[in-house]
């Protein structure tokens, strides 16, 4: 029925009914209209034949389920190389191997400085006019405003000449942590559909492609409760160790990430160790967690002269050198605290629709819901903490782009979510039978193959549309030695062009490539004229660019 139902849609229907529904491309009126109207029919058609295909022909589902049940670790190999093919397709093809957001920008040439043997850039004071809003200038250096963790890694591809394949491996080994982490609570051919449930979400592929610090983030999380579990397993000190190591590169790489870590993953880890007397070996995590902060907080004083983790306070999501002294530990939590729980009011009902529960097939997290109910063991609060934990503290955006906004927390979260819905339902899963199962999933497959081919087609087009303008740019202001004024003008947002693909910031383009300081971008609102720019820059040669791409 599934299957008639989209194949049906997609040859007769016009779509309208996805319009009376709030999602305005399917609007005849909107710019994108046609763009879109050329693509969604063709999905559902698509869908709709292959979930006949998988509802009337069994050989495929059962040859799959048979591999899986005799071969589990033959059927994880290809099903590794099948993701890692994808999402290096997409990092290459897609996403075109390039930083479009300006936090993946940061993170990439903080990495060229570490490849360079440096913490930081150094320039004269004259130049802190081209900062942009993720770049720190204190006292003549130049550095991104992230913590080092990531970049340090990024810095290994950018010497190699392959950036852009540091983010899909990382996702591969976080697939790998899963399955192993999994298979501690259940057996190797049930943690199987784990893996694929990981790798189809849209969430994890976009991420997997881009040069955000979040799958780094997720590895480590993944590491830190796979070395806990260890430990409760065996007993064994190294996994102390390993578990504090993990956390401790988590803090320098995102440090809420971390704390949504080791809060929940420290307080079962204190109740392990009473349950079994031994509540001094907790110093063993601690010092492993303590070497590595330590190494941070030290990365802090070398940029600032400040020893803190806030060299740049956390507030609202920003990170700020003010007067080089950071807000108050107590002022910055009390500040952070009062406007989550103002916005949380405002963006959760909606994200937990738009950007969860749909793009994940919906059913995925009710399993999930029903695990926390039915899978007796203690792990289940400490992976609910750490979902509710990420959700509380990275809901400070709208929700409404590309993941990196307020569906990043379920992109961190999602290991949480699968472990608790795979674990849960085994037991449902077995009830219902062989063939029920597995036509079940094929059906949950299938609709996040939908939705994460939606994602990435959406995002093509949006990075196609940014590469133009940077071409344009160029295009308009040749040389290497000119200074670029961008003109930014609130009636640009109105454009057809930015219309049709909806979020891009314009604010992304006012970035510099200060690894090479001969090309500068300078936004025009900070009022440096031309006349300014000769007396102060005689190196470079004034022009001024006004987006007239989006004009066309």
């Amino acid at each position: 029925m599934t299957g008639v139902a989209l194949l049906a849609s997609g040859l007769f229907s016009d779509l309208g009914w996805l319009a009376e529904r709030g999602i305005a491309p399917f609007d005849p009126r909107h710019p994108a209209h046609e763009r879109y109207m050329a693509f969604f029919p063709g999905l559902l058609i698509i869908t709709g034949v292959l979930s006949l295909i998988l509802g009337t022909w069994r050989y495929p589902l059962f040859a799959l389920q048979r591999l899986a049940v005799e071969s589990p670790r033959k059927a994880l190999g290809g099903l590794l190389l099948l993701f890692l093919v994808i999402a290096g397709w997409i990092a290459h093809g897609p996403f075109r191997n390039y930083p479009f957001c300006m936090d993946e920008y940061n993170f990439f040439y903080q990495a060229q400085i570490f490849n360079e043997g440096r913490l930081f850039l150094e320039f004269p004071e004259k130049f802190s006019i081209f900062t942009e809003q993720y770049v720190i200038f204190d006292e003549g250096r130049l550095f991104s405003k992230y913590a080092p963790g990531f970049p340090l890694l990024l810095a290994i591809g950018v010497l190699f000449g392959l950036p852009g394949w540091v983010n899909p491996l990382l996702a591969l080994a976080t697939l790998v942590v899963l399955y192993c982490f999994i298979t501690t609570f259940i057996d190797r051919k049930t943690a199987l559909p784990a893996v694929v449930l990981m790798a189809s979400t849209p969430y994890f592929l976009g991420y997997s492609a881009s040069y955000f610090s979040q799958p780094l983030a997720l590895l480590l999380t993944a590491l830190g409760f796979y070395f806990l579990r260890q430990f409760q397993l065996t007993e064994q000190t190294r996994y102390l160790i390993l578990c504090g190591l993990a956390a401790g590169y988590a803090a320098m790489t995102r440090p809420l990430d971390a704390f949504c870590l080791m809060v929940p993953a420290g307080f079962y880890l204190l109740v392990i160790l009473y349950r079994k007397k031994q509540l001094p070996r907790v110093v063993y995590p601690l010092a492993a967690f303590s070497l590595l902060f330590g190494i941070f907080l030290t990365y802090n004083y070398l940029l600032t002269g400040r020893i803190s983790i806030a060299t740049y306070p956390i507030v609202e999501g920003e990170f700020k050198v003010v007067d080089r002294q950071a807000t108050s530990f107590i002022e910055n939590l009390l500040g952070i605290a009062e406007f989550y729980w103002i916005n949380a009011k405002e963006s959760l009902p909606p994200l937990f629709g738009k950007h969860f529960l749909l793009p994940t097939a919906i059913l995925t997290p009710l399993f999930a819901l029903v695990g926390v109910f039915r899978w007796k063991s203690g792990w289940k609060w400490v992976l609910l903490a750490n979902f509710a934990l990420l959700v509380l503290l990275y809901n400070f955006h709208p929700g409404t782009g590309w993941p990196q906004y307020g569906a990043r927390y379920y992109y961190s979260g999602y290991f949480a979510v699968v472990v608790l819905a795979v674990c849960g339902l085994r037991g449902i899963l077995n009830r219902i039978g062989t063939s029920a199962a597995v036509y079940a999933f094929a059906a949950m497959l299938l609709l996040h193959g939908a939705f994460s081919a939606t994602a990435i087609w959406q995002y093509e087009h949006r990075f196609e549309v940014v590469m133009d303008i940077w071409q344009d740019i160029e295009r308009a202001c040749p040389g290497e030695q000119t200074l670029v004024l961008l003109d930014k003008r609130s009636s640009l947002y109105r454009s057809p062009k930015l219309a049709a693909v909806r979020f891009v910031d314009l604010s992304d383009f006012h970035r510099n490539p200060f690894m090479d300081p001969s090309r500068l971008h300078l936004k025009h609102f900070r009022r440096l004229n031309p006349r300014e720019v000769r007396e102060n820059f005689p190196d470079h040669t004034p022009c001024i660019y006004r987006y007239d791409i989006l004009r066309e």
